[in-house]
């Protein structure tokens, strides 16, 4: 849980409000990070787990377009992709894969 939490502090460094999983009766504030672990990805060596990644679904949502944002989020993180951009509700979504 600790790695999770350092996370989390980093992204409040990137944005104002970051959420983990949030339950669909909480009201997000924006621009804000949203995410949850997708999967893990374990490197092995003489048969055990040797190294170990968490793999994060972060979208940063915000209301207006924040094109440069994408660039800082990839700058601040050494192990994270950039997916993709759409528009729903009227917010815009940049998606990303984040090994952490």
């Amino acid at each position: 849980m600790g790695r999770r939490t350092e996370l989390h502090g980093e992204l409040l460094e990137l944005a104002p409000k970051a959420y983990y999983q949030p339950p669909t009766n909480i009201k997000m504030a924006y621009p804000c990070f949203r995410y949850d672990r997708s999967k893990i990805k374990a490197e092995y060596a003489d048969n055990k787990i040797y190294q170990k990644y968490d793999c994060y679904s972060l979208k940063y949502i915000s209301p207006t377009v924040a094109d440069y944002k994408v660039d800082e989020i990839l700058e601040h993180f050494k192990y994270c992709h950039f997916d993709r951009h759409y528009v729903a509700d009227g917010l815009h979504h940049y998606t990303f894969d984040l090994f952490y």
